[in-house]
């Protein structure tokens, strides 16, 4: 759905869930390799989160949500830690 250009609120809508979780969802296809991460996340937001952790090697998201806060989501961060350790998605 999403790669037939709907957006994350719409295909959350659709399908009676969270947004978390189709961002969860799509999180996994950045880590697989199967979706383009730009595609789903701002130039902007993805230099700022890999830059965190590329300073914070061993943080986990939820270290990352606490100190980059709220204008980042889960779903967000979780697609640039699996993208950079894709065995740990």
């Amino acid at each position: 759905m999403f790669e037939a250009g709907q957006s994350i609120a719409e295909i959350a809508r659709l399908r009676t869930l969270a947004r978390t979780t189709i961002e969860g969802h799509l999180a996994f296809h950045v880590g697989e390799g199967r979706l383009d991460i730009t595609s789903v996340l701002a130039p902007e937001k993805l230099s700022v989160i890999t830059d965190f952790f590329k300073r914070n090697p061993t943080a986990t998201v939820a270290e990352a949500k606490a100190s980059l806060g709220e204008k980042f989501s889960y779903g967000e961060l979780k697609m640039v830690a699996w993208r950079l350790h894709p065995d740990d998605a």
